[in-house]
């Protein structure tokens, strides 16, 4: 890496870092770009230099968050949790570390879902795929198990499953269920979608 990319990229993470940080101390919607500049020690310009709008602040920081939950959600998993116990040992971390600011969260949802196709949103796309990759590993290791049938499409399983935690997520945090019940619900759906994989007798 060349010094001005090293720059560029220090400039990056201060700008994240500040980022982060407002969003902690008063919360997305509460915190404006000149602030964000000024918390990063740069000027308002040099911001949107990389950033087009106070959105993409929130992907920068939550993208960072997910990744780093994500590998350390996989990187604990017990070495004899059944499938299900897996998906709750992931699932439920980031129950959790939305419910620091729920408001933020149901924002930055909504963020990824709506945003523009461009460099920003691709990144999201790619670690949405690794997401999948991962979850899918464990639905082999569960059909190595016995657990799944062998004729289970793991790629499929791994999306459906993800499907019923965004589903669950976005009733919690669109005010449908609270918290606990969200997560019943999860554990629930979860469950009854691993009947329908059991190998058949």
């Amino acid at each position: 890496m060349g010094l001005r990319e090293k720059n560029k990229q220090q400039k990056l993470e201060r700008i994240v870092k500040a980022a982060r940080e407002l969003f902690a101390e008063k919360g997305y919607a509460e915190t404006t770009t000149f602030e964000v500049a000024e918390r990063a020690e740069i000027g308002t310009g040099t911001l949107f230099l990389y950033v087009k709008k106070k959105s993409e602040l929130l992907l920068l920081v939550y993208g960072d968050v997910i990744r780093q939950t994500t590998d350390q959600q996989f990187a604990t998993l017990p070495e004899a949790a059944s499938l299900l116990d897996s998906l709750l040992h992931i699932f439920t971390a980031f129950f959790h570390l939305y419910e620091q600011r729920p408001d933020d969260a149901y924002a930055y949802i909504k963020e990824v879902l709506f945003h523009e196709a461009d460099r920003l949103h691709s990144s999201h796309i790619e670690q949405f795929s690794f997401f999948l990759e991962k979850m899918a590993i464990l639905v082999e290791r569960a059909q190595e198990r016995g657990e799944v049938a062998p004729d289970i499409d793991v790629q499929l399983a791994s999306a459906n499953f993800f499907s019923i935690y965004y589903m669950t997520l976005t009733s919690w945090l669109g005010g449908m269920r609270s918290q606990g019940e969200a997560l019943e619900y999860l554990k629930s759906s979860l469950a009854l979608f691993i009947r329908g994989l059991l190998p058949r007798s």
